[in-house]
């Protein structure tokens, strides 16, 4: 009897365990969809308060310093406790700018994830923000050392932000990961254009032990071949590839002097 209540019991811990599990991969699919953006816009209003109620006190102390040196015979007590003051508020400030801008980089991946909209895109642009949302990965912000080259006066691409979010940010995870047990760790990424094309290079000091089947798969481009074991760790860079590929983007992966070169080449209509 025992036995038997304890085998119902543990069968009854599975379940749990079973439903939790399905419950929390539904609370999971709404998080970045529904609930995310919910919290930005909770946390926007206060912030802005804060911001707003900042800029307001840094000047009113300023107005006020005038008139206390006027009624008080101490000048130089007033003019130390004031400095005091107001490099305090500077300090409100400048952490209120700060935080919004933080704030701001989520709010703007966010954003570009849902997207899907066609429209004109700076891909400078884009990469930029995009970098800037990776300093949340704490590893990525202290122990990558970041080197951008991007033309901000870049001729515009056509295509949904959702696309060339996720593309970009995917190569961008790829070489950071490559370099997780590397002494180096430096990614640099850069875009150019020429009368057709625009191009977009990665360059990282990772270890790519397929770097030779990633250049064959530029050049045959065959997706079906998705999946496969001699792929190692580059199925996610071989799927960004596809998102791309709707874009006529072309590709080219090459080892140079013990760093792998990634290039996206995009034609752009004039």
């Amino acid at each position: 009897m025992f036995c038997r209540k304890s085998v119902e019991e543990r069968e009854i811990i599975m379940e749990s365990e079973k439903i939790f599990t399905g419950l929390a991969r539904q609370f999971e699919g709404t998080f970045i969809e529904e609930l995310i953006p919910g919290m930005l816009h909770n946390f926007a209003n206060p912030l802005n308060g804060i911001m707003g109620r900042s800029k307001l006190l840094q000047k009113r102390a300023q107005d006020a310093l005038p008139m206390l040196i006027d009624r008080n015979e101490d000048r130089d007590l007033i003019e130390e406790i004031y400095g005091k003051i107001l490099r305090d508020i500077d300090l409100i400030s400048q952490e209120s700018d700060r935080f919004y801008n933080l704030f701001n980089d989520v709010a703007a991946k966010i954003h570009r994830l849902h997207n899907k909209n066609s429209q004109s895109i700076n891909i400078s642009e884009l990469i930029e923000s995009e970098i800037a949302f990776f300093d949340f990965y704490l590893d990525f912000k202290h122990k990558v050392e970041k080197d951008l080259a991007l033309n901000r006066d870049i001729p515009l691409l056509e295509g949904t932000p959702s696309d060339y979010s996720m593309a970009m940010s995917t190569i961008i995870r790829h070489a950071m990961k490559s370099m997780d047990t590397c002494d180096v760790r430096r990614l640099s990424i850069s875009t150019e254009c020429d009368l057709d094309y625009i191009y977009v290079t990665f360059q990282d000091t990772g270890e790519h032990a397929d770097a030779s089947v990633i250049a064959d798969f530029c050049r045959s481009l065959d997706f079906d071949s998705l999946g496969g074991p001699h792929l190692n760790g580059s199925l996610n860079l071989i799927s960004a590839m596809a998102l791309l590929k709707k874009y006529d983007a072309r590709f080219n992966a090459e080892v140079d002097e013990g760093c792998f070169r990634f290039s996206v080449i995009i034609p752009y209509k004039r």
